[in-house]
C-alpha cells in the first residue's frame, strides 16, 4: 500500500516539476503586466529585471531536472509530452528570453523609447513556446 501511495506521489511531484516552466513563465507574466501598470515607469528596470529573474529560475529549474528525467511521459490526458528535448529547448527559449530582455533596456534607453509591457509580451511568448514544445499533438486526431 506504501509502494501505491509513494507511486502516486512521485507522479504528482513529476507533473509539478513538468508544468513549472509553463507555470513560472505565465505566472511571471502575469504578475510583471500588473505590477507595469500599477507602479508605472518608476519601477520600470525592476519589473524588468523581475522579468529576468523569473526566466533565470526556469534555465534552473530546467538544468536541475534535465538529469532526472528519462524517457517521454505522456501527461494530462496524453497532451502534455515531458522530456529531455523540451527540457533542452526549455532551456534554449528561457535563455534568449532573458537575453533579450537585458539587451532591450539599453536599446531602448539609445533610442528614446520605452515600453512598459515589453517585459510581459516576452515572457508570453516565451510561455507560448514552452507550451508548443511539450504538446504532444500540435493538431487533434478524429
Amino acid at each position: 500500500m506504501t509502494g501505491a501511495v509513494t507511486s502516486q506521489m512521485t507522479s504528482q511531484m513529476s507533473l509539478a516539476m513538468a508544468l513549472a516552466p509553463l507555470a513560472i513563465t505565465g505566472g511571471a507574466a502575469c504578475l510583471v503586466l500588473l505590477l507595469g501598470v500599477l507602479l508605472g515607469e518608476r519601477f520600470r528596470s525592476a519589473v524588468s529585471w523581475l522579468s529576468v529573474l523569473a526566466l533565470a529560475a526556469v534555465v534552473l529549474l530546467a538544468a536541475l531536472a534535465l538529469p532526472q528525467s528519462g524517457h517521454a511521459q505522456p501527461m494530462l490526458s496524453d497532451m502534455w509530452v515531458a522530456d529531455r528535448l523540451a527540457l533542452v529547448f526549455d532551456l534554449v527559449i528561457a535563455t534568449v528570453a532573458g537575453m533579450t530582455l537585458v539587451v532591450f533596456r539599453p536599446f531602448a534607453r539609445e533610442h528614446a523609447f520605452a515600453l512598459d509591457e515589453f517585459p510581459a509580451l516576452v515572457l508570453f511568448a516565451a510561455a507560448g513556446m514552452i507550451m508548443v514544445v511539450h504538446a504532444s499533438h500540435l493538431l487533434r486526431r478524429r
